[in-house]
């Protein structure tokens, strides 16, 4: 079975966060119809699937998290980009 191609919900999740700092209720509510995509094929909710994609990008990097402020980007250096 092919892994599926995640770099959509990714680009959505990475644009979310980078407007601004997002809790993962927030990241859920906005993310779900693109999220529901995968769920028909593993038959998960679309949190689970949410949840996944998180943590793959924070461990690629990309966003760290953060309990006062919730999710948050990652610049090259490895710090959090801070919203105005």
């Amino acid at each position: 079975m092919a892994t599926p191609d995640y770099s959509l919900l990714d680009a959505e999740i990475l644009t979310e966060i980078g407007q601004k700092n997002a809790h993962f209720t927030g990241l859920v509510a906005k993310l779900e119809p693109s999220a529901k995509v995968f769920c028909k094929e593993n038959k998960d909710e679309p949190f689970r699937v949410i949840d996944r994609r998180l943590q793959a990008l924070r461990k690629k990097g990309k966003i760290g998290h953060d309990s006062k402020h919730g999710w948050m980007l990652r610049g090259a250096n490895g710090s959090y980009i801070e919203h105005k």
